[in-house]
């Protein structure tokens, strides 16, 4: 180039946050020394360049860190992560979930665009057209060893997609990514569970940048019942069979096809609640469990709070109870320091029907009556 003073401007560019101000380059220059000339001249400029991301990760609904749930039953995780302002031109943008051994993934994926504040009009995403979902989904996850995982990966028509759909708007949106898991045998009550989510971006001009999610957490518990003879707490009784009871959830509530039964005189209708009858939960689960030669029950498995034992059969020659006995589940109340120790009273059957005792007893009221009837007719005799 000739000699002269040049004005260096540099154009906007989808990479960058704005261009470098407006400068004056002089050719040739002079040399450090001041002794002589440079026709060499290099420049620096520097700018901010767009592509800075954030994740977090949320469980049940957005916003919530902690949730308790019961094992082996599906809940919800959420992925939130931002856009980018140059996703449009975007060269990778991948979002991954490697869980903890004691979770299971289900899937149940979703993907969608939505404001930061969810509403019912989200903009949702096309596996296979948007976005890529590759699963690694292991049998049984151990400690140490394959867990499961997930990635989702937006394609670059996916990306465009957002693009034109979030426009200059893009710190108002979040792309989200629903899945569900479940709490897996491996996981011991009462105990945190966490689970942490990556995304990796490589904006328009090839800067990568990526972040870790925070750590939300889930947990399970349970707790164990002793059956007892109510005048001799050392005797253990077998043989009593028990359901567990929840009140009923709102969604339930309104539900016409969940069963729903009032114990005793109870205003709050409750639900028929599904457990493990194990001290270390197992995934089959059953309706009842009855007590063993020492009187014990499990219930394993249960989101924390307020639940209903009701006893159904009694052990042989014990009066079955009549009122349900609350039981508070909690981070602790698994352990023996808070076991659930239920009494029952010794009773008598009633005879089967058609059996000696029930003619003894017929007999016995007969003569009753008859002698009754006897002592009234004697009365009146005498009165006249």
């Amino acid at each position: 180039m000739p000699d002269g003073v040049y004005l260096i401007v540099e154009r906007p560019h989808t990479a960058i946050v704005k261009p470098a101000d407006p400068f004056y380059v002089v050719v040739p220059g002079t040399n450090p020394e001041g002794t002589g000339w440079v026709y060499t001249i290099n420049i620096s400029p520097k700018n901010d360049v767009k592509g800075e991301v954030d994740i977090e990760k949320d469980v049940i609904f957005v916003g919530n860190e902690e949730a308790t749930v019961d094992a082996y039953k599906d809940h919800t995780w959420i992925i939130g992560a931002t856009v980018p302002l140059d996703i449009a031109d975007g060269k990778r943008y991948v979002i991954e979930d490697t869980l903890d051994y004691r979770l299971d993934y289900i899937g149940n994926v979703k993907v969608q665009v939505e404001l930061k504040v969810p509403t019912d009009d989200n903009f949702v995403l096309t596996e296979g057209t948007d976005y890529t979902l590759t699963e690694t989904d292991v049998a049984t996850p151990v400690d140490g060893g394959a867990t499961d995982a997930f990635t989702v990966a937006l394609t670059t028509a996916g990306m465009r997609k957002v693009g034109n759909y979030v426009g200059t708007a893009t710190d108002n949106y979040m792309i989200r990514v629903y899945f569900d898991a479940q709490i897996n045998s491996n996981a011991a009550m009462g105990t945190e569970i966490p689970n942490q989510a990556t995304l990796e971006y490589t904006n328009s001009v090839n800067f990568d940048f990526e972040d870790e999610s925070d750590i939300p957490v889930v947990y399970t518990g349970g707790t164990k019942l002793l059956k007892v003879d109510a005048s001799n707490s050392d005797k253990k009784l077998a043989g009593a069979i028990f359901q567990v009871y929840r009140p009923a959830t709102t969604e339930e509530l309104a539900d016409a096809n969940v069963e729903k039964v009032f114990l005793g005189e109870m205003e709050t209708p409750m639900v028929l609640v599904s457990f493990s009858n194990t001290a270390a939960f197992m995934k089959d689960k059953v309706t009842q469990a009855t007590s063993d030669e020492n009187g014990v029950v499990y219930i394993s498995g249960l989101a924390y709070g307020t639940y209903y034992i009701v006893e159904t059969q009694a052990p042989e020659g014990y009066n079955l109870l009549t009122t349900p006995t609350e039981v508070i589940i909690d981070a602790t109340s698994h352990t023996d320091a808070k076991v659930v120790t239920i009494v029952n009273n010794a009773g008598f059957e009633l005879p089967q029907t058609g059996g000696i005792g029930t003619t003894i007893f017929t007999m016995t009221g007969l003569i009753l009556i008859l002698g009754a009837g006897l002592t009234l007719v004697t009365r009146r005799r005498m009165s006249l």
